[in-house]
């Protein structure tokens, strides 16, 4: 029975578009109503235009994979490998300076003077075991998606999913949130500074992760 309807479904479908029928159209000869489909609008001066030039590329060897000592490993210690300089990985990196914002939040805000029901009063530094379980939940969302962060530890079993409880309490996952840093803030110039730069709270993270690249792949 569902085989049928699906054949009929794709009968119909057929016969919707014939070659007797033309289904093609030039926008210069349609006229489209007050407040419809206005016209094409290029987003350079198609007059003053100029390509930027494409360099070639050149290598003084061949291109691919350079660090073979993670053949046939995991795909986990492939995805750690990239993201290492060879010295620190990323993981180290956010564990180190979540925990070093942290500290310097409790030297101006003491946990004595927050209020009572601040989730910042249990704070206590992340460890690099945590900060792996936190990205690993991070891009976790980025598969299973909902409308908060909060909705990832309901337990409303229509819609629950248990693995974000058993890797980490819903509080401690906001706090490490809260205190995620990738840098260090007392070496960031102040905004009124000429050296100033906008994305200068990734700058680390993001050389760190370029230089495992490098040293994995040419």
């Amino acid at each position: 029975m569902a085989s049928g309807s699906e054949d009929s479904g794709s009968d119909i479908d057929g016969e919707m578009l014939t070659d007797d029928e033309d289904v093609s159209s030039d926008d210069d000869d349609l006229q489209f109503p007050e407040g419809g489909r206005g016209p094409w609008i290029p987003v350079f001066d198609q007059q003053n235009y100029v390509r930027d030039h494409i360099y070639d590329f050149i290598t003084d060897g061949p291109v691919g994979p350079i660090n073979r000592n993670i053949i046939n490993s995991q795909p986990i210690d492939y995805f750690e490998n990239q993201l290492s300089n060879g010295e620190t990985s990323l993981f180290e990196l956010l564990t180190n300076e979540t925990n070093r914002y942290a500290a310097q939040f409790f030297q101006q805000h003491p946990v004595q003077n927050l209020p009572p029901n601040s989730r910042s009063r249990q704070w206590i530094d992340v460890t690099l075991a945590e900060m792996r379980t936190f990205i690993g939940l991070l891009l976790l969302m980025g598969i299973i998606q909902k409308p908060s962060i909060e909705s990832y530890w309901s337990t409303n079993c229509l819609f629950n999913t248990p693995s974000f409880a058993n890797a980490m309490s819903r509080n401690r996952f906001q706090l490490i949130l809260k205190f995620l840093h990738a840098n260090n803030n007392e070496q960031n110039p102040a905004r009124d500074h000429p050296n100033y730069d906008l994305a200068g709270k990734l700058t680390e993270m993001v050389n760190l992760c370029n230089q495992g690249f490098s040293r994995n792949y040419r």
